[in-house]
């Protein structure tokens, strides 16, 4: 055995990245009982990083491990049985020159193997062999403190949660942040890249069983919300989010369910498929309630499908169409919708603005790609949409080269955001900073006029960013609202309301402006299409209802108009009837109170049950507004 004063920066390593980057151990084989014989074929294929050390060994036999519980292969003497075998290959080598007389030299390192050796000695320097020097109970107590299932899911949730490569195992920084802490690290936490895909498998397992229990027991349905996105490689997949009200937390919880791959066509079936798969697997298929998507034609299949399989499933009333889609849609409606013009293949007004909505992503991935069409000929489409498209044309141009690119900060102060083809937002951001640095580019386009040509910015244009960006801020505001957590339905069902005074306002103002009035009808035509849709589902109107703070009396006052009006009672009915249907309950008895004779009782039960023929539900919706401090006691 070699002596302390023996021990180097690679003898202190050799364990530690032997298991991370080795590229032999790469085959989890835990017994000879357990191999089968192709697994047998592969074990004795494989190419060993040290064919002279391997060479004195023999297979393992009988009950004998063929790998450690780290997956590292076990070096067994073939000179004698009184050696139990190890996994360390240093271990080995020490008994075949102490017990045999037989000297192997060690394999040489690869150049990943040295640069990570490397690494870690240019940041501990010789702290590493040193800490070596300490004794037993305190290595022993390091040790024991290390928690390694925790470790693993730590790194698990690092590597998904912050989108990070499997190499991270790999990586020496990694390694350095973890020994600077322990140093006893290195002989405990076996865990290599090639770790991760089952470690992922195997804890997404354990938590979706427990998500299941907390769905199957969850005090209301469970909603979904639903989306397919395409990866760059072009493959799909399905992401299921599950929302529910928890019997613990008694809270609404949210969590994904699934996330499927798609490796071929994902239409409506398809979809439908997969997630009458999942909602089996988990035994919910009677706890669906709404789904929530966006206005792709593939979602209204997809619930069709489903109401195919599932009993007493609505797919319309089902539908709650994505706030935050139908936000993007009526925002890109108004930026680039005054293009729009009806003609051969456009059904109506709708398709053409679809269509100059198409024609503005396409002429973005055109700049974007560097396609077939000239920079001055998509420069010129730019501009077909006033100041907004001369903006973005001042943008490109201040961004042509390095140098100019650093002229224009230089004289600005900072850069102008770039817009883009996917969210509407890019460009109110753009046109807000602009705004905010109107002087400084004034003096840079004074600056650059005759290079800019048709794209400086006139005072004219700039008035007309101001508008937008008024016209758009609330836009923003209710976009910001349909995020996160705390995003509810009676909170979107407001900002619909809001928006239909918002725009009615706006058309107004700018009645003698024909620019923005084509602007603002692009925008209102498209909302009214998506605000007319909502009205198939009493989702929105129930969230409303049975608020605490809006119940009835909130429609009453949002839809006062004599028109308005008229709306009322029949959403009022669309939500009696959901909650006859799927809510109420069924074991409600009615109490006579001829037959309470205790006076107090009797009081009791007049002031808190209803002896009236309305239902519970209209005694709810009916009931006066709670306040927020009163909400918040």
């Amino acid at each position: 055995m070699a002596s302390q004063d023996d021990i180097s920066i690679d003898s202190v390593l050799s364990d530690f990245t032997e298991h991370t980057l080795d590229s032999e151990n790469t085959s989890f084989l835990r017994s000879e009982a357990g191999t089968t014989d192709s697994d047998k074929i592969l074990l004795r294929n494989r190419q060993k990083a040290n064919k002279e050390l391997w060479s004195h060994t023999r297979d393992a036999k009988g009950s004998e491990l063929v790998r450690n519980k780290h997956r590292q292969q076990i070096y067994y003497c073939k000179y004698c049985t009184s050696y139990m075998g190890s996994s360390n290959a240093e271990r080995f080598r020490t008994h075949l020159l102490k017990e045999h007389g037989r000297n192997v030299s060690p394999t040489p390192p690869g150049p990943t193997k040295t640069a990570f050796d490397n690494t870690i000695l240019d940041i501990f320097g010789q702290q590493l062999p040193a800490e070596k020097k300490q004794n037993l109970i305190e290595e022993m107590t390091l040790q024991a403190a290390i928690k390694l299932p925790e470790f693993k899911e730590a790194c698990a949730r690092l590597i998904t949660i912050r989108n990070l490569p499997f190499s991270l195992l790999d990586w020496p920084e990694f390694w350095a942040v973890i020994l600077s802490v322990n140093h006893m690290a290195k002989d405990t936490l076996k865990f290599a890249r090639k770790d991760v895909p089952n470690l992922i498998e195997s804890t997404y397992v354990l938590h979706r069983e427990e998500l299941v229990k907390k769905l199957k027991n969850s005090l209301s349905l469970v909603h979904f919300s639903i989306d397919m996105w395409t990866s760059p490689a072009n493959t799909g997949f399905q992401a299921i989010v599950a929302h529910w009200v928890d019997a613990e937390t008694r809270r609404g919880e949210t969590a994904l369910l699934s996330l499927k791959e798609f490796k071929g066509t994902h239409g409506g079936e398809e979809q439908a498929e997969v997630f009458l798969q999942v909602i089996r697997e988990a035994g919910l298929e009677d706890k669906l309630g709404f789904f929530t998507s966006d206005n792709h034609g593939s979602n209204d299949v997809m619930l069709r499908h489903i109401a195919e399989e599932i009993e007493n499933f609505d797919p319309v009333v089902r539908r709650v169409r994505c706030f935050g889609h139908n936000l993007n849609r009526v925002a890109q409606a108004f930026l680039f919708g005054s293009t729009a013009k009806q003609g051969e293949g456009q059904r109506d007004e709708d398709d053409a603005i679809e269509m100059a909505i198409q024609d503005m992503g396409q002429l973005q991935k055109e700049l974007r790609d560097q396609g077939t069409r000239s920079k001055e000929d998509v420069a010129k489409e730019f501009r077909k949409h006033g100041s907004l498209g001369k903006l973005h044309n001042c943008n490109v141009f201040a961004r042509a080269s390095p140098t100019r690119y650093q002229a224009f900060v230089a004289a600005v102060g900072r850069a102008i955001p770039m817009d883009n083809d996917t969210r509407w937002n890019s460009w109110l951001d753009e046109v807000i900073v602009a705004l905010k640095k109107r002087k400084e580019i004034m003096s840079w386009t004074e600056d650059n006029w005759q290079e800019l040509g048709e794209d400086a910015l006139t005072r004219d244009d700039w008035q007309e960013l101001e508008d937008i960006k008024e016209i758009l801020q609330p836009l923003k505001t209710c976009t910001k609202n349909t995020e996160g957590h705390a995003a509810t339905l009676h909170t979107t069902f407001n900002d619909m309301e809001f928006l239909i005074r918002h725009f009615t306002q706006m058309r107004e103002r700018f009645r003698g402006n024909a620019q923005m009035t084509v602007r603002l009808m692009a925008a209102w035509y498209k909302f009214d299409k998506y605000y007319k849709l909502a009205d198939d589902t009493p989702a929105h109107a129930a969230a409303a209802l049975l608020h605490p703070q809006l119940r009835e009396a909130y429609l009453k006052k949002v839809w006062s108009s004599r028109e308005q009006q008229k709306w009322i009672r029949p959403a009022i009915t669309k939500v009696r009837n959901l909650w006859k249907d799927r809510f109420k309950p069924d074991n409600v008895r009615s109490i006579d109170l001829d037959l309470i004779q205790d006076p107090a009782e009797r009081f009791l039960a007049e002031m808190t049950i209803s002896t009236t023929t309305a239902d519970e539900f209209d005694d709810f919706i009916k009931v006066s507004n709670i306040s927020n401090n009163r909400l918040s006691l």
